[in-house]
């Protein structure tokens, strides 16, 4: 749950900020500007290990707080521009943003929950690109577009029990393999190897919808 700590304490700045900005600009474009300035010297020293921010944040458990804003305010522009009206052919954007995806998994990677974003351009490519992969999918009608929409609505009974259920699946393991039963004990799952990590999938999102 430490992505709705963080949530929280955003919508919180959020509001704190506009208030204040507000009070010295009515221009929006200086409001939003000086917002990304903060949030962007926030996140880099976050992310490279900065003692005195890493101790505040950590403080309160909210790591990625600076990450998460920056993605808070990408998203606050792109919807301003409507960035989707700039996709043309859903399809193609899809399979581009995929193919985006892909390559930049040699560039870098993102750790959200620790702040570790790589660095603030990577962060943003991979940022925007998984958001039209994610918001172009939603689109395009699949037959099991009913049911992801479904686990939308009751995602948060997914975050609350998908560690709980993987256990069945660790004992079902224990079982067959014959192992220790120690193994059980194993965080946040036994093994990830071999194709396991598919049942672990199905079984964290079946059972807290169940």
């Amino acid at each position: 749950t430490w992505f709705l700590r963080s949530l929280f304490f955003i919508n919180v700045v959020n509001a704190i900020f506009t208030y204040l900005f507000k009070r010295i600009s009515k221009k929006m474009i200086f409001l939003r500007g000086g917002m990304l300035v903060i949030v962007i010297i926030g996140a880099s020293l976050e992310n490279n290990g900065n003692l005195v921010v890493n101790s505040i944040l950590s403080k309160f458990g909210i790591q990625s707080f600076f990450a998460a804003y920056y993605a808070f305010l990408l998203g606050i522009g792109l919807k301003k521009i409507k960035f989707e009206n700039y996709i043309k052919n859903k399809r193609i954007g899809c399979i581009i943003s995929f193919i985006v995806l892909l390559v930049m998994l040699n560039f870098g990677s993102v750790e959200l929950n620790v702040g570790h974003i790589q660095n603030i351009i990577f962060y943003t490519i991979v940022s925007i690109a998984g958001w039209i992969f994610i918001y172009i999918l939603s689109e395009i009608k699949f037959p099991w577009n009913n049911f992801l929409e479904y686990a939308g609505r009751k995602s948060i009974w997914i975050v609350g029990l998908h560690f709980l259920s993987f256990k069945i699946v660790s004992y079902i393991y224990v079982y067959v393999t014959k192992a220790n039963i120690i193994e059980l004990a194993k965080y946040p799952v036994i093994s990830k190897s071999n194709c396991i990590w598919i049942a672990y999938t199905i079984v964290g999102i079946i059972v807290p919808l169940c």
